[in-house]
């Protein structure tokens, strides 16, 4: 059972050439999408797009990224983690307890 839950603003800029590393979140969390379209690609190569008004889920302990593909406007998220206090929400991609 979650004890915690927080919040964060998520910001994706403009007109970056590739995505960033690949992580893994640990705990629940939901991202409803306040700006821009945000492409999320699975380790294993499979892509989803999220537009504005869109919310979602991260997959849990699997590996994924996101990118913004536009060239003229940021992505922003609101990310609301709900885990245990002095847990960590997200790992690496070089750390242990995730799947490729």
């Amino acid at each position: 059972m979650a004890d915690t839950v927080r919040s964060s603003i998520d910001t994706y800029r403009q007109g970056l050439a590739s995505p960033g590393p690949f992580l893994a979140r640990v705990i629940n969390n939901i991202d409803p999408m306040r700006q821009g379209s945000l492409e999320v690609e699975l380790k294993d190569g499979k892509k989803h797009t999220f537009k504005q008004g869109d919310a979602f889920a991260e997959v849990i302990n699997k590996l994924h990224r996101g990118h913004n593909l536009s060239k003229e406007t940021d992505v922003e998220l609101i990310v609301f983690y709900a885990g245990i206090k002095d847990k960590p929400n997200t790992i690496e991609e070089n750390k242990d307890n995730c799947s490729h």
